[in-house]
């Protein structure tokens, strides 16, 4: 029985033909440690696009492991790349369009970024055109103002003439990729051309089916990012893409049907009735600029564009979208109440938010004032603050909290800002009386959990990394306190500081304490009531008084690469 290989990699097809083998040719020179496997799912295709991709299966000395399906009619790319992912026995799910060819090295790369960047839950290839030139193909998430600028008529010809282009541009990150960094852009939404993802974190399906061509990818890596992961664009994988060939086959009025429709349907599951409203009301605005600017010069394309928004916002007169089917007055009325239901929800727990956010910041701010210690406060409104948090100041010095999106701080938690900066990154948690110090810099950065009854005292710099756990009433200290020259806890000798660092994934055991200097490597355990005093290599359990090594800890893949001590 063969092991099952680390990645699999996900091409759906329709009319592909004259880009397959190029395709399937640069998935065959890709090495991969760990091993890969190809599913192509053929959506009925007219042409030879199914017989092609069964030569190479079928072809020993290409040795190029592909598994073919292929469907009596055209499913869509989402559900046609679910159906692949279902059959897939990857940890890792590539998504590749048939018309991307990967540059030598790309898929190992990507799987590179992804194990060592714990915080990445997609990782994207750097594309470019045909031609070699730079391919924008990374995208803002949509607002109401980018959808006016770059995706209706009027909006476009308005930016191209008073504004630069800056709105089409900036919704294409057009700046960050000219300055692309050499660690890799962190995108909203990067396109699935070829882009590797955790599969644990496309639970439980890898696409939307209601969108069948478009906005799927938006869906995905918005639930990524939901789960406070990041996007990345990985420059050293590079691959070369024809960027629209695999739809550019379709009726342009169709296709901006569907395009439309698909946006429509994005918008109202993702941001609430009243943006689809507006959005709506942009939209026909758009369809009557588009038959007014065509009259004259009898434009095909731009009574194409007015016939497609017509057709996605199912109104008489419009194409027909390509894959979409039009929804019944039963199942409209039924997803307005679900929406409505939604967003009562939601906006009921946002008001709750911000009164509690506001309660909190004006607390501080009171308690600053009385003190004389100016506190910069930066607290998020979608993150959860609990009032019953208390607050102390140091009279006379000037400290900083920033509180993220997502970020979670639970009653009768302490936080000492006594001159220093405290850093509650997205989708933390600090759980009840937990005590934060910070008199230097105190940052716990995403998903990170810091327990009941736990101690942080940051006299200079100390980091809870991604993903980190420190557990019930255990302590980090970060300074050294003097007694005859003799490390001692009494508080009022002097003192010798040296940073604490918990890097992604680690954990620090129930009653633990970590002295300072102490790194704690990546995914590893301090055990319960133990006390470390120097670093701790990454993949190691250590315990004792002082904590000593036990052994290796097994390493899991996954998002994040936690680790297990089975």
């Amino acid at each position: 029985m063969h092991p099952s290989p680390l990645v699999s990699v996900l091409v759906v097809t329709y009319n592909s033909g004259d880009e397959l083998d190029e395709c399937l040719s640069g998935i065959q020179r890709q090495k991969v440690r760990g091993g890969y496997e190809v599913v192509v799912v053929d959506n009925a295709s007219t042409d030879d696009s199914a017989e092609r991709v069964a030569r190479w299966a079928d072809s020993v000395s290409r040795r190029l492991p592909v598994q073919l399906i292929r469907n009596s009619d055209n499913r869509g790319y989402a559900a046609a790349n679910n159906q692949a992912a279902e059959v897939a026995q990857g940890r890792v799910l590539v998504l590749l369009n048939p018309d991307a060819a990967m540059d030598d090295g790309c898929l190992q790369s990507l799987v590179d970024h992804l194990l060592e960047h714990p915080g990445t839950g997609a990782a994207s290839a750097l594309l470019r055109n045909p031609d070699g030139s730079a391919q924008l193909f990374a995208r803002r998430e949509l607002t109401l103002p980018l959808v006016f600028y770059d995706l209706t008529e009027p909006g476009r010809r308005w930016d191209r003439r008073f504004r630069g282009g800056t709105g089409s541009l900036s919704r294409r990150y057009a700046t960050e990729f000219a300055a692309m960094p050499s660690e890799g852009l962190s995108v909203d939404c990067p396109a699935a051309a070829c882009v590797a993802v955790w599969r644990e974190l496309t639970e439980p399906r890898l696409f939307d089916e209601r969108l069948p061509l478009f906005f799927n990818d938006a869906e995905l890596f918005g639930r990524i990012r939901a789960k406070c992961y990041t996007c990345d664009v990985v420059p050293t994988a590079g691959c070369r893409h024809g960027y629209g060939t695999s739809h550019g086959r379709i009726d342009q009025a169709r296709k901006r049907a569907e395009f439309v429709a698909a946006m429509r349907q994005y918008s109202g599951a993702r941001f609430g009735l009243r943006w689809n409203f507006v959005l709506t009301l942009v939209l026909l605005l758009d369809v009557a600029a588009c038959v007014l600017l065509s009259v004259a010069p009898r434009n095909r394309r731009l009574r194409s564009v007015a016939r497609g928004t017509l057709g996605g916002l199912w109104l008489p007169g419009g194409a027909r979208p390509w894959l979409m089917d039009k929804p019944t007055a039963r199942h409209r009325v039924r997803a307005f109440r679900g929406r409505l239901r939604r967003w009562r929800r939601e906006a009921k727990r946002s008001r709750r938010r911000r009164r509690d956010v506001r309660f909190v910041a004006r607390r501080i701010g009171r308690e600053a004032r009385v003190l004389n210690a100016p506190v910069e406060l930066h607290i998020d409104t979608g993150a959860t603050v609990s009032r019953d948090i208390r607050i102390e100041l140091r009279q006379g010095t000037t400290s900083r909290l920033v509180i993220e999106h997502d970020a979670v701080v639970n009653d009768g938690v302490l936080l000492r800002l006594w001159g220093g900066t405290l850093h509650i990154e997205a989708g933390a948690l600090v759980r009840h009386d937990a005590v934060l110090i910070a008199k230097g810099e105190l940052r716990v950065e995403r998903r990170a959990i810091i327990s009941r009854g736990s101690q942080l005292h940051a006299d200079g710099r100390m980091l809870i990394g991604f993903g980190a756990a420190v557990a019930e009433r255990a302590t980090l200290v970060d300074t050294t306190h003097l007694f005859d020259d003799v490390p001692s806890v009494i508080f009022d000798k002097p003192t010798v500081q040296a940073d604490i660092t918990v890097q992604p994934c680690a954990f620090i055991g129930t009653g633990a304490v970590v002295t300072a200097g102490v790194t704690v490597g990546r995914s590893a355990v301090v055990g319960a009531l133990s006390v470390a005093t120097r670093d701790v290599a990454p993949h190691t359990l250590v315990a004792g008084s002082p904590a000593r090594k036990v052994r290796e800890v097994e390493r899991v893949l996954g998002p994040g690469g936690h680790a297990s001590s089975s």
